[in-house]
């Protein structure tokens, strides 16, 4: 579960990313054909990231595609527009009541979030799919006249400006993070230094009570030998008077003969 969680926001964060990038019109194209943005529709993070001011530029940048601006305003139309939060974002990107009645006209929208759509019999449906491409056909003529084209440039510049603005933002979050991560690092860094200049500077010491050891331990051995060696010393001594004491004592035919004796 956590897993196609993690796959639904990596799907949702690269058609922004899409959105973003300098498409062709093939590329665009694609995009259109390949995504379905019912995943999207009605999803905070898709709006919070401005990617329907990025998909109203996208529509804006291909005048001369008319089947891929048809597409596109019939994925606002029948898909985007049919979320209110959507569809007021939308309107406000036009900031043109003429222009956004005309591209999203007032109709019955899904409240509070809602993706369920009350399903109308077959034939119904088929007939307002069509009614819905001769109308957004319609719209497409009166858009591109040369009559509405300081409205076409003030939508473009405007979009062009939501869209930087919400870049820049995205971009400030981002180094603001990534400052946070080298602020973290260098936290880190510092403490690891302190460490090692402590333990560097402990280790003198450190050798210098070791040294300070041996030397003490060397110096009690040394007087401890010299205390067994005196011990003997004192014992032989006394062995020596105590023999020589004996010897003078016991009679003369009981004294061990010396060398002058064995001679005579």
């Amino acid at each position: 579960m956590m897993l196609e969680v993690g796959l639904l926001d990596l799907r949702d964060k690269l058609i922004i990313h899409c959105l973003q990038a300098p498409l062709s019109s093939s590329g665009a194209a694609m995009l259109m054909q390949g995504f379905s943005f019912e995943w999207v529709a009605e999803k905070a993070s898709f709006r919070e990231a401005s990617g329907l001011e990025l998909l109203l530029r996208l529509f804006h940048a291909f005048p001369q595609e008319r089947d891929l601006q048809l597409g596109m305003a019939l994925v606002f139309r029948n898909v985007l527009g049919q979320a209110e939060e959507n569809r007021k974002i939308i309107l406000r990107a036009f900031d043109d009541p003429e222009v956004a009645d005309r591209f999203l006209p007032s109709r019955q929208v899904r409240q509070g979030g809602s993706m369920e759509l009350e399903r109308e019999e077959e034939g119904e449906e088929e007939r307002e799919g069509t009614e819905d491409v001769k109308d957004v056909a319609r719209f497409l003529d009166w858009y591109h006249q040369e009559a509405q084209r300081q409205r076409r440039d003030n939508v473009v510049l405007r979009l062009e400006r939501m869209c930087r603005a919400a870049e820049s933002a995205k971009l400030r979050v981002v180094e603001k993070a990534a400052a946070k991560q080298s602020k973290y690092r260098k936290q880190i860094r510092d403490r690891d230094l302190k460490l090692a200049a402590v333990v560097q500077s402990a280790l003198p010491q450190q050798d210098e009570k070791t040294r300070a050891k041996i030397r003490q331990s060397a110096l009690a051995h040394e007087l401890r030998m010299r205390e067994i060696q005196e011990s003997l010393q004192l014992k032989l001594a006394s062995g020596e008077r105590a023999w020589k004491e004996l010897n003078a004592a016991c009679s003369p035919a009981m004294r061990p003969c010396d060398a002058t004796s064995e001679g005579t």
